[in-house]
C-alpha cells in the first residue's frame, strides 16, 4: 500500500485493536491519530467537473494549525489558484489568508465547499449551505455525512466524497 505522496507502508503493521480500513470511493481508508492513509490513487471519475481557475472555495473546519489537512487544503487550493475562504467559528486566519467565522459570513459566490468537519456539525450547517448553494460539496475523508449528502443532492448540488489534497494533486479539482 502506498500513500498519496507514494511513500510504501505495511497496513497490518498500522492497525490499532479494532481498528480496520473501510471501503471509501474505491479505496480503503485507515485512519491513524491525524494522519489518513490511502490504498490506492484515486481516479478522475470521482467527480464530474473541475473547479474553473480562480473560482472561490470555502474550507469549513480550516484550522490555523499546520499539521491539520484543512490548513494543507487552504495552502494547496491558493498555490493552484483558486481563492480559499477559510471557515471557523473562531474565524482565524489560516496561512495569512482572513477567515470567517461561519458560512453566513460569505458573500461571494461559491463555486466549491469542502467539508473537513464530522457529520453532527455539517448536518447543523444545512440552512447555511442551501443559501450559499455552492457548485459542489466536497465530504473529505473523516467528513463523510451520508445524510446530509442526499438532502444536497436533492436540491442539485453535487456531492463528490473525495480527498481535496489528492484531488488538487492530480489535476482534478
Amino acid at each position: 500500500m502506498r500513500t498519496p505522496d507514494n511513500t510504501e507502508i505495511v497496513i497490518s503493521e498500522l492497525l490499532i485493536a479494532d481498528q480496520k480500513p473501510r471501503l471509501y470511493r474505491g479505496f480503503f481508508v485507515l485512519n491513524y491519530g491525524d494522519v489518513i492513509l490511502f490504498s490506492e490513487e484515486m481516479t478522475e471519475n470521482s467527480t464530474t467537473t473541475k473547479a474553473p481557475p480562480a473560482s472561490v472555495v470555502a474550507i469549513l473546519g480550516a484550522s490555523p494549525k499546520a499539521d491539520r489537512f484543512s490548513f494543507k487544503a487552504v495552502q494547496a487550493l491558493k498555490e493552484n489558484g483558486y481563492i480559499p475562504i477559510p471557515v471557523h467559528p473562531a474565524g482565524h486566519a489560516v496561512d495569512g489568508i482572513t477567515g470567517v467565522k461561519s458560512l453566513e459570513d460569505i458573500k461571494e459566490r461559491i463555486d466549491t465547499l469542502t467539508v473537513y468537519v464530522n457529520s453532527k456539525i455539517s448536518n447543523e450547517m444545512y440552512p447555511e449551505i442551501l443559501r450559499l448553494h455552492p457548485r459542489r460539496v466536497i465530504f473529505n475523508p473523516g467528513a463523510e455525512n451520508e445524510e446530509l449528502a442526499k438532502l444536497l443532492e436533492a436540491v442539485g448540488i453535487e456531492v463528490v466524497r473525495h480527498c481535496t489534497l489528492v484531488m488538487l494533486k492530480q489535476g482534478i479539482f
